[in-house]
């Protein structure tokens, strides 16, 4: 095909033009000109559809405005890879960079899979792990927390701190009164309790003050006094095992001998 003089055409107007190279000319200025050119060997006709409006069209060092992408019409995908790559903007170093899931996962500290009962833990290089509760508790999946048997002893309780009201009742048995501390069975003790042997017997009480007294067996014992008021009673046996019955009417400080029973 023959070259035109492009400074000595007007406007050419036409429905199709062929031409292996489209070469176009500033307006003022033929010293450099763009050139569209089709493919060196395409397969097959096509068509390319210029834009309806006015604009640019792109090419190797355009950007395109994130408005621009059509994340809604691409094809759907449930999963993610580790390998995987998203792209983001590298705002120290500039411009557009990519990553792999595995690194993006790290990079924020990425929760571990969850596994039912655990905890989330951070380690010693500050990274979440899932691990069991262990120890003297455990935690169930619904956050129940249950301690170990025997796991609570004197140093995790403070002092004072248990009173009648966590006691059951019939919990505390002789061995764990305190103050049954050295009281043999049978006998008293000084500012202590009584403690009756298996026969219920008690013995080496020195005074024992009652509003009444009833026995189906022998009672024994030095002296037995009646009242509590002025005018008291008392038997007593003497050295000679004589029963002696004795009156006083000073609260008890001195006894008048009234009757003695001899022994023989």
């Amino acid at each position: 095909m023959a070259s035109l003089d492009y400074s000595t055409m007007g406007t050419i107007s036409g429905r199709v033009a062929e031409c292996n190279d489209l070469r176009i000319y500033d307006s003022t200025d033929d010293q450099y000109r763009a050139i569209l050119r089709a493919h060196e060997a395409p397969a097959s006709d096509f068509t390319n559809t210029m834009p309806s409006a006015a604009g640019q069209l792109l090419n190797d060092a355009s950007s395109i405005a994130v408005t621009q992408l059509d994340v809604n019409g691409a094809s759907s995908h449930s999963t993610l890879d580790d390998n995987d790559e998203l792209v983001v903007y590298d705002s120290v170093g500039g411009g557009n960079k990519k990553i792999s899931i595995s690194s993006f996962k790290t990079e924020t500290n990425e929760f571990p899979s969850a596994t039912s009962g655990q905890l989330l833990v951070a380690d010693s290089t500050n990274t979440y792990t899932s691990q069991s509760l262990s120890g003297d508790a455990t935690i169930s999946d619904s956050a129940v927390l249950t301690l170990a048997a025997d796991c609570v002893d004197g140093s995790n309780i403070a002092d004072d701190a248990i009173d009648s009201e966590h006691i059951v009742d019939g919990a505390v048995d002789d061995a764990h009164l305190a103050s049954l501390t050295g009281v043999t069975d049978g006998q008293a003790l000084a500012s202590s309790i009584c403690k009756f042997d298996s026969n219920r017997d008690l013995s080496n009480v020195n005074a024992l003050s009652v509003a009444s007294m009833s026995a189906s067996g022998a009672v024994s014992g030095d002296s037995f006094e009646f009242g509590t008021s002025t005018n008291r009673w008392k038997f007593s046996i003497d050295a000679s095992n004589n029963l002696k019955l004795e009156f006083s009417s000073d609260s008890g400080s001195t006894y008048a001998v009234k009757q003695v029973f001899q022994s023989s």
